[in-house]
């Protein structure tokens, strides 16, 4: 990536993003298969493998302990910080997107928002539960006090 992003030939580069890109999507899909092998991957699961792989790629460190296996925790996604501050230079020729680029960048952000309504309705369907379990958590509390009363009153009487 580093190499196509400064030698100014932006297909170069474009090329090398889309194929980093489907690794890193074929890789987090392999690891969600793998921690999943009991019960389906919510969206939520996939998300963060997804993120936590973006997170290794983007970080010198992490693509180390990634590569050799050893990541063994959560990293945050910081940016590329090796390409902080680099600026594409512009190609003289091509400037224009192909209508297949444009294709394909169409089909990624309908993938992408299909993906995100999807994670959406799953956060929304977790919310509703968590909702519903701190309704039950408040009765159970207000039961809880209301019997801790009781046998205080019992106590002092006594």
């Amino acid at each position: 990536m580093r190499k196509s992003q400064l030698s100014g030939q932006t297909d170069r580069y474009r090329a090398a993003l889309d194929e980093l890109e489907r690794a890193q999507d074929e890789l987090a899909e392999v690891a969600v298969a793998r921690l999943s092998r009991d019960k389906p991957a919510s969206e939520a699961m996939r998300r963060r493998v997804s993120e936590l792989l973006r997170a290794a790629l983007a970080d010198g460190a992490g693509r180390e302990a990634l590569v050799r296996g050893a990541l063994v925790e959560e990293l945050e996604a910081s940016g590329f910080a090796s390409f902080a501050g680099v600026s594409v230079p512009q190609s003289t020729r091509g400037r224009e997107r192909t209508a297949s680029a444009r294709t394909r960048t169409d089909e990624r952000k309908r993938t992408r928002e299909k993906v995100l309504r999807r994670e959406l309705a799953d956060a929304k369907d977790a919310l509703r539960a968590a909702e519903r379990s701190v309704a039950e958590a408040v009765r159970e509390r207000e039961r809880a006090e209301r019997g801790v009363a009781s046998i205080q009153a019992k106590l002092d009487r006594l």
